[in-house]
């Protein structure tokens, strides 16, 4: 559509995963459209470092956890690119290869004193021998900031009961020290940065407090709520291409339609019963059936196929 001259054309879906997709394909030949539903913030890289947090809390420094959080873009901890780089390299070729030591930060710590002998046998894996004394002591820098970082929710992770709304603002103490830079944490940056911070600052502030129970109840919770947040498009939309969800294609037209997603429970979605309203209330009420949607769906599906090219 795009090499024809003022060709439009339009995705319309009512999958997300699908919509997400097919923009992140488009973008590899720098072709950026945003989907008009915006994104869920627990798909957003600032909403997967902040599970990934509670997960290394609550995983006890596990070590599938520590290699995802020490690759994960946004981790700063007061060190260079460069620096963090070769510090997680060392603590992954030194400590964490062939098995890893057991779960905990003092498991990380013995296990890095022992490194250099370990660098030193005359068995060691080449990978392992370029493992260098400086290297060592920027895993050693790391870990320690790591903990450091960590320790607003490491401080709750040990009790049996907490209120909702302090562990909501120990987290929002550690992520903005994981990812701390020059200017604001990067972790709060942008819209999706913005949104985190706004959410965490909704619960601490809200007297969740009378919400009881540990941080894996907390870390369950907050994923909810971050699936239920959807952070807006950011980027200037392309002037001819668009994906769109069901109510917004009923109001736009285009010269292609594509129309993705025709499977049963996505497009239509699934007539399911209410559980608080029976039929009887619903009709009562003045309510739409369930079946209605179906209805609806169809009226979608035959509006898109009266565009000139599906």
């Amino acid at each position: 559509a795009l090499e024809e001259a003022d060709c439009q054309a339009a995705l319309v879906t009512a999958d997300r995963g699908l919509a997400e997709r097919v923009a992140i394909e488009l973008a590899r030949w720098n072709v950026i459209v945003d989907d008009s539903a915006g994104k869920p913030l627990a798909r957003s890289l600032q909403g997967h470092l902040a599970r990934l947090v509670l997960d290394m809390v609550t995983g006890d420094f596990a070590p599938d956890i520590l290699v995802a959080m020490l690759a994960h873009p946004l981790l700063r901890l007061g060190l260079e690119p460069e620096e963090r780089r070769r510090a997680a390299c060392a603590l992954e070729l030194a400590v964490l290869r062939g098995g890893g030591p057991l779960p905990g930060l003092e498991a990380l710590r013995r296990g890095l004193a022992k490194a250099p002998a370990h660098i030193a046998h005359h068995h060691a894996a080449a990978p392992l021998r370029r493992v260098s004394a400086e290297d060592l002591a920027l895993a050693g820098v790391l870990l320690e900031r790591l903990e450091q970082a960590l320790s607003p929710l490491l401080s709750l992770a040990q009790a049996p009961v907490l209120g909702m709304a302090a562990a909501a603002s120990a987290h929002a103490d550690s992520l903005g020290m994981l990812t701390e830079g020059k200017e604001q944490p990067a972790a709060f940056a942008g819209l999706e940065g913005a949104s985190l911070q706004a959410l965490l600052a909704a619960v601490a502030d809200s007297g969740a407090d009378m919400l009881e129970g540990d941080l894996t109840d907390y870390a369950d919770i907050i994923t909810g709520l971050m699936r239920d947040e959807v952070v807006a498009p950011r980027h200037q939309p392309h002037a001819r291409i668009t994906i769109l969800g069901l109510l917004e294609a009923r109001l736009l037209h285009a010269d292609l339609m594509v129309l993705g997603g025709l499977n049963e429970g996505v497009w239509p979605p699934e007539a399911s019963n209410d559980p608080f309203l029976s039929r009887s209330m619903r009709q009562e009420l003045r309510l739409p059936v369930p079946e209605r949607r179906i209805g609806q769906s169809a009226h979608d599906l035959s509006q898109g196929m009266a565009a000139p090219r599906v």
